[in-house]
């Protein structure tokens, strides 16, 4: 994962490596991190998701803890400035600075979701795709299929 001037890289054993780093508070912040799931970085901090579902949250201050009502966290994705949380149960918590949050049928009943500034799709669990603002490619092409169940954990 990357911004316009970190790089990060998640190892099978957890750690997370970095580069293009220029601020002592983020190496000493991502030294301090084991056993990460998932990670994302946006224009304003880094993200990173816990084994027990919390995340980590890492500006250019350093480590801060600002989310401690994100519980059940099961994937993190960008949000321009800010980042997104698909939780288990279906719904997404975002945040992010001076870009408006999804409409509210991208944040229930959820399964997967990608966000930029202007525009935005949401997978929900019936299996239906959703989006919103200024997307960037068709959505409405006549040979997309139904996609089977799968994943039944997070119905």
């Amino acid at each position: 994962a990357n911004n316009n001037t970190l790089g990060f890289g998640l190892r099978a054993n957890g750690t997370v490596r970095i580069w293009n780093n220029f601020s002592v508070a983020y190496s000493n912040a991502i030294a301090g991190l084991s056993n990460i799931i998932s990670l994302e970085v946006d224009t304003a901090g880094s993200t990173f998701l816990n084994p027990d579902g919390t995340i980590t949250r890492i500006t250019s201050t350093g480590r801060t803890n600002l989310f401690p009502q994100l519980t059940n966290v099961v994937t993190l994705t960008r949000f321009v400035n800010g980042f997104a949380a698909l939780r288990a149960d279906g719904t997404v918590f975002t945040f992010s600075t001076g870009t408006p949050p999804p409409p509210a049928f991208a944040t229930t009943n959820v399964f997967d979701i990608a966000l930029d500034s202007t525009w935005g799709a949401a997978l929900r669990r019936d299996r239906t795709l959703r989006n919103w603002g200024v997307f960037p490619v068709p959505t409405n092409l006549p040979n997309m299929k139904r996609l089977p169940p799968a994943f039944p954990a997070y119905r």
